[in-house]
């Protein structure tokens, strides 16, 4: 059955496949950036994705599972089911924009006063939405 939630941060997917699905090299041993269950975590959305293309081969360092794609056969890019996980609200594209305007001027701003400026720019508004200042962060990290 395949995983229904949508990914916000796509980033930790692409890095995470390409470590370990395209280039096939890493065991999960050589996971070292969070727990193994972490790597259970990953490794079973990812399999939900793209079970039909994993294959592994047994090393005297451990098992290391890889993608085997053959275009001749495949019609389709099985990348995209991945891809396609990849989620944005409304809220998350209006913030996208909104910062992006007032980084504009190419002025250096701080995230206090970032956070000043949406503020200001939703005031315009009937009804604006309200960002917190973590919200505004994470946003600003994954432009």
């Amino acid at each position: 059955m395949a995983y229904s939630e949508l990914i916000k941060n796509f980033n930790k997917i692409r890095d995470y496949m390409r470590d370990f699905y395209v280039y096939g090299f890493k065991s999960r041993d050589d996971y070292t950036k969070k727990s193994a269950r972490s790597y259970d975590d990953e490794k079973r959305r990812i399999e939900s994705w793209l079970g039909d293309y994993m294959k592994f081969h047994q090393t005297a360092d451990g098992k290391n599972v890889f993608l085997s794609i053959d275009s001749r056969v495949t019609r389709h890019n099985p990348l995209y089911k991945a891809w396609k996980t990849k989620s944005f609200t409304d809220r998350d594209i209006t913030l996208h924009f909104i910062v992006m305007d007032i980084l504009s001027n190419g002025q250096e701003l701080s995230l206090g006063d970032i956070a000043y400026q949406v503020d200001e720019y939703l005031a315009e508004f009937e009804h604006a939405r309200v960002f917190d200042i973590s919200t505004i962060r994470k946003n600003s990290t994954n432009m």
